[in-house]
């Protein structure tokens, strides 16, 4: 009976044992479950959340740069507008020399000063440039030279130039005797290749070009201007009208070849000072005319 009695309730406490395991073994996968649910939900919500997170990111980044942007943008504007300035300043010195940009150091006083017989000499096949002429040059752009005296006239002309929406480049100017020279054996072989004789070929080079020591361009004071960019006869025109304001006066004119002894050269220009300039321009006169030569 003791016996039996034992038996029973080692039962009861194996069966009261195995009922608590399992009831352990069900907590355990629920909690599990819940877990896994709570995981997954968070995984879920993470998107939701930077979505949701990024309106107000992006709202206060876009407020934040609206309200950075005004002083960003007027301390880059207040920058750019000095470096414009800056770079506009440097664009009108460049402008201010252009074509004409000074190697050396000249004065700014005009060339145009009373005495102006400086100005004035005669070169020509029947004139020559005295001996031991010398000029003190100044250094243009594109290694061209002119007397720099001249040089305040022409830069202005220029400048008024460009202002009126034109690109002069002066392609010629001050030649040394052997540049001279050159030109006019360039000259004499070209028309020699065309079937004319050494004899003819000499003389028609001869008429456009003057012989060493009778050219302009070897006294410093003439020079040939071109476009450099843009209509050439809006240039020739526009010098034939106004180069006599800044002393300078068309050399060669159409018509008055049998004076000059030159043909018609509409882009040689020669300086001579505002005064002699302005009274050629006026009676329609050559150098050699307005100096009863």
């Amino acid at each position: 009976m003791k016996t039996l009695t034992k038996c029973l309730i080692l039962i009861s406490v194996i069966a009261a044992v195995a009922l608590s395991g399992c009831e352990n073994a069900g907590t355990s996968a629920a909690d599990t479950a819940s877990q896994q649910q709570n995981y997954s939900n968070s995984q879920q919500q993470e998107p939701v959340s930077s979505q949701q997170s990024t309106p107000q990111d992006q709202q206060n980044a876009s407020s934040s740069s609206q309200q950075g942007t005004p002083q960003s943008q007027q301390n880059a504007s207040s920058s750019s507008q000095q470096n414009s300035q800056n770079d506009s300043s440097t664009q009108e010195q460049t402008s201010s020399s252009g074509s004409l940009s000074v190697t050396g150091s000249v004065s700014n006083e005009s060339g145009s000063t009373s005495d102006e017989s400086w100005a004035l000499i005669l070169v020509n096949a029947n004139s020559p440039l005295p001996e031991g002429y010398s000029v003190s040059l100044v250094e243009l752009r594109n290694f061209q030279y002119v007397d720099e005296r001249i040089y305040p006239d022409l830069q202005q002309m220029f400048d008024d130039m460009r202002a009126d929406g034109m690109l002069p480049l002066i392609i010629s100017s001050y030649r040394s005797p052997e540049e001279q020279q050159q030109i006019i054996d360039d000259k004499i072989e070209g028309y020699i290749e065309q079937g004319y004789s050494a004899k003819e070929a000499e003389q028609l080079a001869y008429f456009e070009a003057a012989k060493v020591g009778c050219s302009e361009h070897e006294s410093g004071l003439a020079i040939d201007i071109n476009a450099e960019d843009g209509d050439l006869w809006e240039i020739y025109n526009w010098l034939a009208q106004n180069a006599w304001q800044y002393g300078f006066i068309l050399r060669y004119p159409d018509g008055k070849e049998q004076i000059t002894g030159i043909t018609y050269e509409p882009w040689h220009y020669r300086y001579v000072g505002k005064t002699a300039a302005k009274e050629i321009y006026d009676n329609n006169l050559t150098l050699e005319e307005y100096l009863g030569q």
